[in-house]
């Protein structure tokens, strides 16, 4: 056996369903925190800093759309990883990967970032991208066991 299991042989669940499982849970927080904490720093920017109103619209209207998905992409998560179902999976892979290239804007490419702002992205990268590869693995893990 590849993975530890936590049960007995007849439901068989991997001790790696778990893990993904803490993760996605710190994931959800963390991502929640990130994205409500971004909207006051969009208020804070565009009263103190020179922000063109163009600008910050088009990235209002990016995190909101970040918002609305990521219930979506953390629910996907956790059934598929419940569940053993590998279209949850890809769906959370898919909404993930969005996930991250918002991070990576927020974290590298953002003109007008601050340090704050980079440092919670960074934080936000580094669970996102675990989760997203904990997933990979355990949709692996899924297609082998099965």
């Amino acid at each position: 056996m590849l993975f530890a299991t936590n049960e007995a042989k007849t439901s068989a669940q991997s001790l790696l369903a778990v893990y993904f499982q803490a993760v996605v849970y710190y994931d959800q927080i963390l991502s929640y925190f990130c994205l409500a904490f971004q909207y006051l720093l969009f208020i804070y920017k565009y009263n103190v800093l020179y922000y063109s109103t163009s600008t910050i619209a088009g990235e209002l209207i990016l995190l909101t759309l970040l918002l609305l998905l990521n219930p979506l992409r953390l629910t996907s998560a956790s059934s598929g990883a419940k569940g053993r179902k590998t279209l949850l999976l890809l769906l959370f892979f898919l909404l993930d990967i969005l996930f991250l290239l918002g991070c990576v804007y927020v974290a590298a490419l953002q003109s007008s970032a601050l340090y704050l702002e980079e440092i919670i992205a960074i934080i936000a990268l580094i669970f996102a991208g675990s989760s997203l590869l904990l997933g990979i693995v355990l949709a692996i893990y899924y297609r082998a066991t099965d």
